[in-house]
Parts: C-alpha cells; sequence; structure tokens
C-alpha cells in the first residue's frame, strides 16, 4: 500500500476511531455512578471506558489531521474500483479481524471461561495473519507453536490482570 493509499485508508479509519471514541465517552457518561451505594465517584464502572475512549478520541482526531494533511481526504483515483479492492490482502485482513472478533465477542466469551475463549481469539489470529504473510512466511508448525505460547500468555496474562489488579471478575 503506497503513501497516498495509506493516507486515504488513514483518513476514513480515523473518522471510524473519532466515532466510535464519541460512542465510548457516552456510553461510560450514561452508566450507572452507583451513588446509591455509596461507592466512591472515581470507582464508578464508567470512569475507565471513560478515559479509554477520550485517549481514542484524540487519537483518532490526530490521524485525521494527518491524514488530511497528506490529501486522504481526496476522493479515489481513477480506476479504483471495490471489486479490485475485495480481492485484496487487506480485505481478507479486514474480514479475518472481523469475523474472529464477532465469533469471540458474541459466542465464546460467555459460553467458555474468559481466558480459554481469549486463548483461542489470540490463536486464530496469530495463525491466520501468518498464514497470510505474503513474504518470509514461517513454516506452520512455528506458527502453531508460537500462536499457542503467545494465545497462553494472553489468557492467563490478561485475565490475571483483570482479576488481581483491576478486581474485576471476567464472564
Amino acid at each position: 500500500m503506497g503513501p497516498k493509499a495509506m493516507s486515504r485508508a488513514d483518513f476514513y479509519t480515523a473518522i471510524l476511531l473519532i466515532a466510535l471514541a464519541s460512542a465510548v465517552i457516552v456510553g461510560s457518561f450514561t452508566m450507572d455512578r452507583l451513588e446509591v451505594r455509596r461507592i466512591h465517584p472515581a470507582s464508578a464502572p464508567g470512569v475507565v471506558p471513560g478515559l479509554l475512549g477520550i485517549a481514542l478520541l484524540i487519537c483518532g482526531v490526530m490521524l485525521f489531521l494527518r491524514a488530511v494533511r497528506a490529501g486522504g481526504h481526496r476522493s479515489l483515483p481513477a480506476g479504483a474500483n471495490a471489486v479490485h479492492w475485495l480481492s485484496g490482502l487487506e480485505a481478507r485482513r479486514l474480514g479475518l479481524t472481523a469475523g474472529v472478533s464477532v465469533v469471540y465477542a458474541a459466542l465464546l466469551v460467555g459460553w467458555l471461561p474468559y481466558q480459554v475463549a481469549t486463548m483461542i481469539y489470540v490463536f486464530v489470529m496469530v495463525v491466520g495473519f501468518e498464514r497470510m504473510m505474503e513474504a518470509d512466511r514461517p513454516p506452520w508448525a512455528q506458527s502453531v507453536i508460537v500462536a499457542a505460547i503467545l494465545a497462553g500468555a494472553a489468557g492467563f496474562g490478561v485475565g490475571w490482570v483483570f482479576e488481581e489488579l483491576f478486581l474485576v471478575r471476567l464472564p
């Protein structure tokens, strides 16, 4: 992907990030504050998502401004079409990410323990993206071993951080 295509992708990605961040900020602001249970306002459930939403909004605005300066807001070049893009590597990567993420969020989390669902998600993503590499693709065995190590570390590591450090019960 060349610099012009990248700036165009950054432009559209920035718009999506700004929209997502705005939704997160609004959602975190409208969450229950739990004052009736005498919970300190700083520990309300919407504080961390709100802060993350603000950080995402700042990053989205910065990406948007950078993309506009690089000309990413201009229309697509002549000859560009959706069929060509859909047959490319970027579309396959997007499809893998969207598909696996939906299965993870809608089916695995809640049906399986969080750590196991996360391990499956990380494993499939690592193997999937390594198999899509066009150059220097590692052998299957190496991909599976690396994916298993990363999946185990992510599943148990993220679970431990949330449950022990943040004191958040995971599904």
